[in-house]
């Protein structure tokens, strides 16, 4: 089974999976996503705060209502639409205004008292005011279990979260390892023993799920850097649940509280950020029980996004945590460099005098004499760094085609060829027939020929192991494109250019197995 990076930031942040997501895919929201979005089932509420948070694209004419209705959007979800176009053609016309404050609903919502009195009523339920004000900090450690582009995935997950503004995250599953660290408006990533730090906006859904986590918003019922609004009612199973609309800063959610217990049922918020295509995640709760005075839930199931279910195995309060791992566990890999070459010599390089070091070899191409350290046999490297790097909204470097081969005349000549990707790998779309290994479909696009192949995918989800026909299809072209896929499920594409490489110097090592 494969994975990457992305995949494997589903899993540990699920979070940032859905910013991820709505970043590959920024846009507007159009009439097109609100019938998608019903269609698909989502409540009405959901709706609504997807048109809130979001900028919008919509059209309000009678006519376009009229087939909005014909498509079973309802009357709320439609005046929803009326109030977000109203809301952006005022904004257009309005004077610059200067620039909110970030203390308090900087939206300028207020706390209504039927939303006073509902988070009252939560706070209670959870174990009231003195029990949660002892709260510094918890640890949870759970089963995680979900799916990603069809394949179901296991896991074991702690969280260690120490109010206000750190988290720590280990994760294991048998496709990958990671550890997630988040402090003081910055956050990194170390999967896989590769380290690298989050974007900004995969830094801020970190912030916002801990200051949107259940026990810290009950904590700040009294603040009013917090809003708390009723929105109305909605069933969430068998409960007529109240809507309580929570706001802070530019953080927004939705609880849905059974009114008679305070008892929280469901949480639904957006990720993405303004400007993003709608990325609902929607949580819903069970199995409530009390640790040190303060009720949790030991279920949690997430919907829209992602479908994962998390079961609690144990949870702690303020727990004990080695601060110094926030000083450790971060920091990005330094990017794979080249030594600046010496200037060109005449004859292919040879010797073990000038093994590891790097040489032009003709065009972009490079080349390094190295040797198997069990056999001294040498073989030799060829690298071509791709013309333009590619991105998944996490990495962004240069994908490399690399051909290592050895051999001698009197000894079988091989050959590995590899794309190395800078990106997590998708999953694969089949398997190999002989050795069983995940393959995935890439096209090969040589000057103006295009074949399909199926390349392996590595463990480490960053390389494609590429077929000897390929590798000559690829040396033999002036300009190659290879299109592969992501951990995200977006179509990557890295371009090269193979022209000039010396087949005289490939040859040292290769002999003519490339012909």
């Amino acid at each position: 089974m494969n994975l990457r990076t992305i995949i494997g930031l589903c899993f540990v942040v699920p979070s940032l999976c859905l910013f991820l997501s709505a970043q590959q895919n920024k846009k507007p929201v159009t009439n097109n996503d609100v019938v998608k979005m019903v269609h698909a089932g989502l409540p009405e509420s959901t709706i609504v705060l997807s048109l809130e948070s979001n900028d919008t694209d919509l059209d309000t004419s009678p006519q376009a209502l009229i087939e909005l209705k014909d498509q079973g959007v309802s009357p709320k979800v439609m005046d929803a639409m009326l109030a977000a176009a109203s809301r952006k053609k005022s904004a257009a016309s309005a004077p610059l205004a200067t620039s909110p404050s970030t203390e308090g609903a900087a939206s300028g919502t207020v706390t209504s008292p039927e939303g006073r009195a509902l988070i009252a009523k939560v706070v209670e339920n959870l174990g009231g005011k003195e029990a949660l004000a002892k709260v510094r900090g918890t640890r949870v450690v759970s089963a995680r279990q979900g799916k990603i582009q069809g394949t179901s995935i296991s896991m074991e997950t702690e969280i260690t979260m120490l109010f206000p503004d750190r988290l720590y995250m280990t994760s294991k599953a048998q496709q990958f390892s990671s550890t997630t660290a988040y402090v003081q408006g910055r956050a990194w990533m170390n999967l896989n023993g590769k380290n690298q730090n989050l974007p900004p906006g995969a830094q801020e859904e970190v912030d916002k799920a801990i200051k949107l986590s259940q026990i810290y918003v009950a904590q700040h019922a009294d603040d009013p850097a917090y809003a708390f609004v009723a929105k109305g009612s909605e069933k969430v199973g068998d409960v007529d649940t109240a809507i309580l609309e929570i706001t802070t800063g530019s953080f927004q959610s939705r609880w849905y509280v059974d009114p008679k217990t305070g008892e929280l049922k469901r949480v639904s918020r957006m990720a993405g950020g303004t400007g993003a295509a709608p990325m609902v995640a929607t949580f819903e709760y069970a199995d409530w029980r009390v640790i040190n005075g303060v009720k949790v839930p030991f279920k949690v199931m997430q919907s829209g996004g992602l479908n994962l279910t998390d079961e609690v195995k144990t949870f702690e309060i303020n727990p004990a945590f080695d601060e110094s791992k926030f000083a450790n566990s971060g920091g990005t890999q330094p990017a794979t460099t080249v030594n600046t070459p010496p200037a060109p010599a005449t004859a292919a390089p040879s010797g073990n005098d000038l093994e590891g070091k790097t040489f032009p070899a003709g065009g972009n191409w490079t080349f390094e004499l190295s040797s198997d350290k069990l056999t001294g046999a040498a073989y030799g490297i060829l690298e071509l760094k791709a013309d333009e790097q590619v991105t998944d909204g996490i990495a962004t470097d240069y994908p490399r085609f690399i051909i290592m081969c050895g051999g001698t005349a009197a000894s079988p000549r091989w050959i590995n060829s590899k794309l190395i990707s800078p990106v997590v790998l998708g999953m694969g779309d089949t398997h190999s027939p002989l050795s069983g290994s995940s393959q995935q479909f890439v096209i090969l696009r040589a000057d103006d020929k295009m074949h399909t192949h199926a390349w392996n995918i590595a463990d480490d989800f960053h390389v494609l192991f590429v077929d000897k026909g390929a590798t000559k299809e690829f040396t033999g072209s002036t300009k190659a494109r290879i299109q592969f896929r992501d951990a995200g499920g977006h179509n990557q594409v890295a371009i090269f250019s193979p022209a000039g490489l010396d087949k005289t110097r490939a040859a040292t090592v290769c002999g003519d197995i490339m012909k």
